[in-house]
């Protein structure tokens, strides 16, 4: 079954900000009528904290394309991932996107081969933006700063 997720970001006063999570199961509703009810809650849940909410994210679950592999790789691991290291326009600091099961045949050591067509193609749509659905999407970092170089691609390890 398909869940919707809405997130609300709450800031404490020592400026910590954790996270409140609300699942729902998606049906027909439409965007607008998740933002309203998302803005409903956020006036219930201020009344249950001491802290500021300062934001609202959603996430919906989307069905794949098609296309994509069946099944996993043998051998394959989440664990061995590759780090990307971007650079934004307005920010000097660097904003990175790790992809789990790094394809291993793309590293030269512990580099990722960043001349790799198929490596090029992802950071392009990053960067230069990727046209779907009428719109061209761009990346950004988490300040909504756009990714307009790559600095680095490394070999990541992450413990389960």
């Amino acid at each position: 079954m398909a869940v919707r997720q809405i997130s609300y970001a709450i800031r404490d006063a020592d400026d910590n900000t954790s996270s409140h999570v609300i699942r729902f199961p998606a049906g027909a509703e439409t965007l607008a009528q998740i933002t309203a009810y998302a803005q409903a809650m956020s006036l219930l849940l201020d009344e249950l904290t001491e802290g500021q909410i300062v934001s609202i994210t959603m996430s919906a679950s989307i069905a794949l394309q098609g296309g994509e592999k069946a099944s996993p790789v043998a051998k394959s691991n989440d664990q061995e991932g590759g780090l990307f290291g971007f650079g934004c326009t307005g920010t000097e600091y660097r904003y990175g996107l790790r992809i789990p099961a790094f394809d291993q045949t793309k590293f030269v050591k512990d580099v990722i081969n960043l001349s790799d067509s198929e490596v090029l193609e992802w950071t392009s749509a990053l960067k230069n933006g990727l046209g779907a659905g009428g719109f061209t999407f761009h990346g950004c970092d988490e300040k909504g700063f756009d990714i307009s170089s790559v600095i680095s691609g490394v070999k990541s390890f992450r413990r389960k």
